[in-house]
């Protein structure tokens, strides 16, 4: 076998196609591809999938159809012409600009490690672009892709949640498809309930949530010091959500984020316009739900909690944004009967679970949302089984006394009463956010 090149890049490798060989090894592992990454990084996401993943996936059943799981890292064998080719444009960012003639050393080739992956189909990214590029004779069958992709949520993402992992990075260079099955790959950034807290509060890369300005307002350092100065001030909800909502404007002014809202408005129709440009809505939802006026405090570990049990299901969601984005692209003419109304139902799903104020606020109704995208293909005849919840080891979280909310006489109080010192709670990371303080 002939040696490939690489054809794609993530933040810690490249991969290549057909598959590099280890050292000592003649034969390349057919139908695999390469990832190729520093030795740190291979080592430190091998670790995670030999002592985390791998124990959780023995309790998912037919686990190895939503999810492909990398080898142990190799040393690669000196890379031939072949494998050189395209290096510069997929590897040299990823591996600390190493370039094609660096590698080609020893010493710098005993700096990588090679992770053996199976071949699982082709990336969403790609699909798209080579789709566009030079449609295929056959392209995909909406039915049988939209069984796959909520076979996945149901049976993979869902019970890889209950197990207590996020894969955290769901997006469309990382799932792939065969025509068939569509699954998962690359858990370098995977994260299992000891790191949840920490995650959220310093990393950042909740990218899928670049549409939500509110969560995004709110994993920035200078929303916890609006929130500090509030708990010193003793403030109500509503003040709270004054000062949010003016700090996060401006920070939305400097990352274009209106412009980038308006051009997903205009996909979704007008009527969602406002649901997702103004992210006032979403922030009086999350302090209901967060904000207690009773201490003065917001509850920072269960707003990351949630965000975490909801963070895979929302890349999930934001696939299936993407491929419907892209229908005529990547699927058959006429896969969807006309009388089944797919652009509308599609429009009013997205706006219900990706655009909505409540999803920052409250778990999502997997359930509803399955039964809903079975409509998409064939009305269902019999109700649908409810499913379990996402990560159900995490208590559930109350909607807290606030003047935001429903009369008291509506909901429960919270048993603590007001303090004599408000209380603040630690403070979290913003390295993504554009202004601080």
């Amino acid at each position: 076998m002939r040696g490939g090149k690489a054809f794609a890049s993530g933040s810690v490798g490249c991969t290549f196609r057909p598959a590099l060989r280890c050292q000592n090894n003649t034969v390349r592992p057919a139908n695999h591809v390469t990832k190729l990454g520093m030795a740190d990084n291979s080592e430190s996401e091998s670790d995670f999938v030999v002592h985390v993943l791998r124990p959780a996936l023995v309790y998912i059943r037919n686990a190895d159809k939503y999810f492909i799981v990398p080898g142990e890292p190799c040393t690669p064998a000196p890379l031939e012409t072949d494998d050189l080719v395209e290096f510069e444009k997929y590897c040299t960012r990823p591996l600390n600009g190493m370039t094609s003639a660096a590698v080609q050393t020893q010493a710098e080739l005993d700096k990588l490690q090679a992770m053996q992956i199976l071949d699982g189909g082709v990336t969403f990214s790609t699909a798209i672009d080579t789709f566009s590029a030079a449609p295929p004779t056959r392209r995909w069958s909406f039915p049988e892709f939209n069984e796959s992709m909520t076979d996945l949520l149901t049976n993979g993402i869902v019970p890889l949640n209950n197990q207590g992992v996020v894969h955290y990075d769901i997006k469309q260079d990382n799932i792939v498809y065969d025509g068939t099955h569509v699954r998962l790959i690359d858990w370098d950034r995977a994260v299992e309930p000891r790191d949840w807290a920490s995650v959220v509060y310093t990393w950042p890369h909740f990218q899928t949530l670049v549409q939500q300005p509110a969560a995004y307002s709110l994993l920035c350092s200078y929303a916890h010091d609006v929130i500090s100065n509030a708990a010193a001030a003793r403030s109500s909800g509503a003040q709270v959500l004054d000062a949010l909502t003016a700090k996060l404007l401006v920070n939305q002014t400097r990352v274009d984020m209106p412009n980038r809202l308006h051009r997903v408005a205009e996909k979704l129709g007008e009527n969602y316009a406002r649901v997702i440009v103004n992210p006032t809505d979403q922030l009086r939802e999350i302090l209901i739900a967060f904000y207690d006026e009773s201490t003065y405090t917001f509850n920072w570990d269960g707003y990351a909690m949630l965000l975490l049990r909801n963070y895979d299901v929302y890349g999930w969601l934001a696939l299936n944004n993407l491929c419907w984005n892209n229908f005529s692209v990547l699927f058959e003419p006429g896969s969807v009967p006309a009388a089944l109304n797919f652009n509308d139902k599609s429009r009013d799903f997205l706006a219900k679970y990706m655009y909505s104020a409540k999803i920052l606020a409250q778990p999502y109704n997997i359930a509803q949302m399955i039964f809903e995208l079975k409509s998409f293909t064939v009305m269902p005849s019999a109700p649908i089984v409810p499913i379990a919840p996402i990560v159900p080891a995490v208590p559930a979280l109350k909607r807290q006394q606030n003047v935001l909310s429903p009369p008291p006489t509506k909901r429960q109080r919270t048993a603590a009463g007001p303090t004599s010192q408000p209380a603040v709670a630690s403070k979290p990371g913003g390295g993504m956010c554009v202004i601080s303080g």
